[in-house]
């Protein structure tokens, strides 16, 4: 593991790498004019190989964290407009949210980044029983700061739910869903 922030003349200099024997996530770059409007320029490469060795990590909230997650992600421009571009890979990827009892799994699966915000294409997400909840569509923004949602949601029998009041005394019980929803909605105009 190796972490290094330098800071001199408004600029900040970033360097991390946390490496081992099938994990790799690296960030480095520079933010520049610290003192006025914060310029960015920051890269960071994900290639986890086993999510397994990341589970204590998660503070207790995932368990039977298995599979690989790999991706790019690059963050150039200022807080008040920024450019960013890249994509998140799953390849066999497994959790449980326990909270939930929620087993989840991902197999050759992507989300792209870029100026327009998340995108999804055809995204399948599993249930314990192998029942899919597909995710077509886009989370749009252009700041972070204000969403927008052009997705379309598809599903039969998926359940996310499976939690006792033992597990979750907040949210609890069976649920199972049904649903082809086309959910739309922008803040552009909201106070």
């Amino acid at each position: 593991m190796f972490f290094n922030i330098k800071t001199e003349n408004d600029k900040m200099e970033i360097e991390s790498r946390f490496e081992g024997d099938q994990n790799k996530i690296m960030v480095n770059g520079d933010i520049q004019h610290l003192s006025e409007i914060p310029e960015f320029n920051i890269t960071a490469f994900l290639d986890v190989n086993n999510l397994t060795r990341l589970e204590r990590f998660s503070l207790g909230y995932l368990s039977e964290m298995s599979g690989k997650i790999d991706g790019e992600i690059a963050v150039k421009g200022t807080t008040r407009n920024p450019e960013i571009k890249g994509f998140v890979g799953f390849d066999e990827t497994t959790f449980r949210v326990n909270s939930l009892k929620f087993l989840a799994r991902i197999n050759d699966e992507r989300l792209i980044l870029d100026q327009s915000g998340v995108h999804f294409t055809d995204f399948v997400i599993e249930d314990a029983d192998a029942k899919k909840l597909t995710i077509d569509g886009d989370i749009l923004t252009t700041d972070f700061a204000k969403l927008g949602f052009d997705l379309h949601l598809v599903t039969k029998d998926f359940q996310p739910v499976n939690s006792t009041v033992a597990d979750n005394p907040l949210f609890y019980g069976r649920l199972s869903l049904d649903a082809d929803v086309k959910l739309k909605w922008d803040t552009k105009n909201q106070r």
